[in-house]
């Protein structure tokens, strides 16, 4: 019963955020002229992921950026909550997979989805 609501909400999103519904590759590069890039994958405390820092992360971000709007995905793989610092704007938690926290901390083992 919970599962089947769950990925009613998430089916739901889908639906609303067109970034979510994108058939063209993530390039990492601006879509356009004064737009930011498309696609960015960052640390928890919102710093670029560089190439060698994959193996020891235990939480990561992917921002996707539109026109309009930005949503960031993030994924805590870790045990323990994790505090995080996301780019600047009004970030407003859409959906988490887990228990839910205050403010700006993905919690053990979950996966959020944020928009601003």
């Amino acid at each position: 019963d919970a599962l089947i609501g769950f990925v009613a909400e998430l089916s739901r999103l889908r639906r609303e955020h067109a970034l979510l519904r994108a058939d063209a590759f993530l390039t990492g590069r601006p879509a356009g002229d004064g737009l930011p890039p498309d696609a960015l994958w960052l640390k928890p405390d919102g710093s670029l992921i560089g190439e060698g820092d994959w193996g020891g992360l235990d939480a990561f971000a992917l921002l996707l950026s539109g026109q309009k709007t930005s949503l960031l995905i993030a994924v805590n793989r870790g045990h323990s909550p994790t505090p995080a610092s996301f780019p600047d704007g009004n970030w407003r938690r859409l959906v988490c997979s887990t228990a839910v926290t205050t403010g700006a901390t993905l919690p053990a083992r979950s996966l959020s989805l944020w928009t601003r």
